[in-house]
C-alpha cells in the first residue's frame, strides 16, 4: 500500500519512489547528551536496497555526535554516534521492531530487537546531541532515503529498561491506525 501524508503525519511524500520522509523538532528542552531511548516499528517487506545506506534515523544535528540509524542493504544494519562508536552490521532480518536505549550515566547505549536485547556498546565522550531535529527515513548526506515502511516512531526522554522497552511495544500496537 502507498502511504500519504495527513494533517497528523508532517511528512514529504514522494509519489514517484512512494517513500515517505519526515523532519521534525522534538517538542520541550533541547535533548542534548541526555538520556533518551527511540524506538521504531519497521515493514522491511517494501525496502529495496539501492545501493547507498539507507537513513532509517538521525536525532539531532547533520553530523558528529548525533544519535543515526544506517541501513546497508540485507540484514545489515549500523546504530550508535555519528563519526564515533555504533552498533554495526546487526542482523535485523526478522525485526520488526528496532529501539536503542542511551544512559547519559553510563555512556551505554542499547539495541533491542522486538523488544531483547541485543548489543551493547559504551559510548566512548557519549552522544553530542546539539539539538533536537528528528529525521525519519530521511537521508542527511547525499545518500539515500530509507525505501521501507516505518510504521510507527516513539522517542523518550529517559533510557528505558528492557521491560519499559516491551511496554513501548505494546503501546505501538494499541496506538491508532
Amino acid at each position: 500500500t502507498t502511504a500519504t501524508p495527513t494533517d497528523s503525519c508532517p511528512a514529504d511524500f514522494d509519489e514517484a519512489s512512494g517513500a515517505c520522509r519526515w523532519t521534525s523538532t522534538l517538542a520541550g528542552s533541547n535533548i542534548g547528551s541526555s538520556s533518551h531511548s527511540v524506538m521504531m516499528k519497521i515493514d522491511w517487506t517494501s525496502a529495496a536496497y539501492s545501493g547507498t545506506r539507507q537513513w532509517l534515523l538521525n536525532l539531532g544535528q547533520k553530523t558528529t555526535g548525533a544519535n543515526h540509524w544506517l541501513w546497508n542493504g540485507g540484514s545489515s544494519i549500523q546504530f550508535g554516534k555519528w563519526n564515533g562508536q555504533q552498533i554495526g552490521s546487526y542482523d535485523i532480518s526478522s525485526c520488526n521492531y528496532l529501539a536503542t536505549t542511551y544512559d547519559s550515566s553510563s555512556s551505554e547505549y542499547v539495541l533491542y530487537c522486538d523488544g531483547v536485547e541485543v548489543a551493547q556498546r559504551t559510548i566512548s565522550g557519549g552522544l553530542n546531541i546539539q539539538n533536537d531535529n528528528v529525521r525519519i527515513g530521511d537521508k542527511a548526506l547525499s545518500e539515500s532515503d530509507f525505501s521501507g515502511c516505518v510504521e510507527r516512531v516513539l522517542i523518550y526522554r529517559e533510557a528505558l529498561t528492557q521491560q519499559g522497552v516491551l511496554c513501548a511495544m505494546a503501546q505501538i500496537n494499541s496506538g491508532p491506525a
